[in-house]
């Protein structure tokens, strides 16, 4: 709570800067050559970034490789229908158009998918997919 004062207090300090700025370009009738804050602030520091531990990288990498891999749509097909188990155990259905960002959205819900489908642009069943390593319904 002591941050948040000081950094309220700072934040204050520096509107009132900035309408004492404002009312001396006012009084000029035209904007002041004021002279930039000097380097050594420590708002104006650069700050190291913090790495991320390598295992959330490794975790993603492994989840990316390995989602199976869908095919392009063919001629005549327009989207992927998704059916899958949500977290309360209903089925949910979802449309995605493109195979990459599928792929992903399959390698997070790699245990609930149910039945992956092409449809055309009725919204029809073209042909009815299972990438490798998923059970058909």
């Amino acid at each position: 709570m002591r941050v948040d004062r000081l950094l309220l207090a700072r934040e204050a300090e520096l509107a009132r800067i900035h309408a004492i700025e404002g009312e001396i370009e006012s009084i000029l009738g035209q904007p002041y050559p004021f002279d930039p804050p000097p380097a050594g602030l420590p708002s104006l520091a650069r700050r190291k970034t913090r790495k991320r531990p390598a295992a959330r990288k490794a975790k993603r990498a492994s989840a990316a490789q390995a989602a199976p891999p869908v095919r392009p749509l063919r001629p005549g097909e327009t989207a992927y229908r998704v059916t899958f188990t949500g977290a309360d155990d209903t089925p949910h259905i979802e449309t995605h158009y493109d195979a990459e960002a599928l792929g992903a959205f399959l390698a997070a819900l790699a245990p609930a998918v149910l039945r992956i489908e092409t449809v055309d642009a009725e919204g029809g069943t073209v042909e009815a997919i299972i990438p490798p390593g998923f059970d058909r319904p």
